[in-house]
């Protein structure tokens, strides 16, 4: 498909010009092809041209400028930019309601994008009010029709994120059963409605279930949409979820590199679903101990980040991890300046400051720096007590760290001062874990 409308809309464009109906059509089929097969770095420039041509052509308020404006926000939303998707949305479900009155088909479908969006912006309330309106008009059409899969599919979204599992669980089960009727157990959305439910699952706290349905709703997604789909990886991520939770890290670790790479490919290193896939994958390698490869894969990924955007890792959200990695593989200079103007910044919570404190000690004493590195531990230490609202666990820890640094000088000089040093922080340490006796 692809192929031919590419070739059309060359031909289109030659023949007729780039502002002809049919030009302008065959333009913003390819652009939705491209979204359907979640090629959204594609889409984007195919969508911006349509949207453009149309309203230059046509002015802002016609039908065709809305219908383009209303996919751009669809476009936005799957790039992870609701806030930019909801006024689109918006401006097209108002245009259509208008138009063509509330029960219309497109009046419902904007309408379920636009809970959609919302959902995405948290805004919780809004989206069910517009998903339960939604669904009440698609069973008025009739109970098998698409806007009812579509808004049964948002509320037991909503539900789970409320964590009612048990009414997630009504929705998503109607929602299957619906469709099974409707197109067959083996069907696309079928299949895609079947991997809510695991989801579900997995939120529930029901591993091996939700691992058993995530591998094979995964397998027919390979079948009918190929491995790199963005649906396929979605799936393959919350697989790679219920493995890592079950201690199979392995498998998960391998599941997650897949999912950052695709994602990356198709929706581009700046996507959040991007730094997603990232996070999940180095805080699988480090619950393997293996500091090394998710130094390298962080690493990696803030430099493309910084060839792509010119933001450089300092400036990266992710900074503080990538100090922390650098410490522990003896990246010590690397760890210093990441954490620099990090514990600069004023309004820093106490405990975030506290850890960027302990990478840069112990970074200074990877360096040999050792009166720097005491005058940090000390530091956190000190911040910590006199900060409101800390928890005595997190002074407990500044205080061990302490203990073990004039340990580690006592092994390293001999010298019976930095002994004492050692037995006096780990005396408080053990004071601090003592429970606290009731007023």
């Amino acid at each position: 498909a692809e192929r031919h409308y590419t070739r059309a809309l060359e031909l289109a464009r030659e023949h007729l010009g780039p502002t002809h109906d049919t030009t302008l059509i065959i333009l913003n089929n390819l652009a939705f092809l491209m979204l359907d097969m979640g090629r959204l770095l594609d889409a984007d420039p195919l969508f911006t041209e349509s949207l453009e041509t149309t309203r230059t052509l046509y002015g802002p308020e016609d039908e065709r400028t809305i219908r383009r404006v209303h996919a751009m926000g669809v476009l936005r939303h799957r790039q992870g930019k609701a806030d930019e998707a909801e006024p689109m949305i918006r401006e097209a479900f108002d245009f259509y309601r208008a138009t063509f009155g509330d029960r219309h088909p497109d009046t419902v479908s904007a309408m379920l994008e636009l809970s959609r969006c919302l959902f995405s912006l948290r805004r919780l309330d809004e989206a069910e009010t517009y998903a339960r309106t939604a669904l009440d008009m698609g069973r008025r059409v009739r109970e098998r029709h698409h806007q009812t899969f579509r808004a049964l599919s948002m509320l037991g979204r909503i539900a789970m994120t409320r964590r009612d599992y048990e009414g997630a669980t009504e929705f998503v089960r109607e929602e299957i059963d619906l469709r099974t009727a409707q197109f067959g157990a083996d069907h696309p959305s079928t299949v895609t409605a079947r991997g809510n439910l695991a989801i579900v699952l997995l939120r529930s706290g029901k591993l091996e279930e939700a691992e058993a349905e995530l591998r094979a709703v995964h397998a027919q997604h390979v079948k009918d949409r190929g491995p790199d789909n963005p649906t396929t990886l979605a799936v393959l991520n919350n697989l790679a979820g219920a493995l890592r939770a079950q201690g199979k890290l392995e498998e998960a670790t391998r599941h997650f590199r897949t999912v950052y790479e695709g994602r990356v490919e198709y929706l581009g290193i700046e996507h959040e679903q991007a730094h997603q896939a990232m996070r999940y994958l180095v805080t699988c390698l480090r619950q393997q101990a293996d500091s090394e490869a998710a130094f390298d894969a962080l690493i990696a990924h803030t430099e493309a980040i910084a060839q792509a955007t010119g933001v450089p890792a300092v400036q990266s959200a992710f900074a503080p991890d990538l100090a922390v990695l650098a410490s522990q593989v003896g990246e010590f200079e690397l760890a210093l300046s990441l954490t620099q103007d990090l514990r600069a910044q004023p309004d820093l919570p106490a405990s975030a400051r506290a850890t960027l404190r302990f990478v840069a000690g112990d970074a200074l004493e990877g360096l040999g720096r050792y009166d720097e590195a005491e005058a940090e531990f000390l530091r956190v230490y000190d911040e910590l007590t006199t900060a409101p609202n800390v928890p005595r666990r997190d002074i407990a820890r500044a205080a061990r760290r302490l203990g073990l640094f004039y340990e580690s000088r006592h092994e390293q000089t001999g010298e019976s001062s930095h002994a004492a040093e050692a037995e006096r922080w780990r005396a408080r340490e053990a004071v601090l874990l003592q429970p606290v006796p009731d007023a």
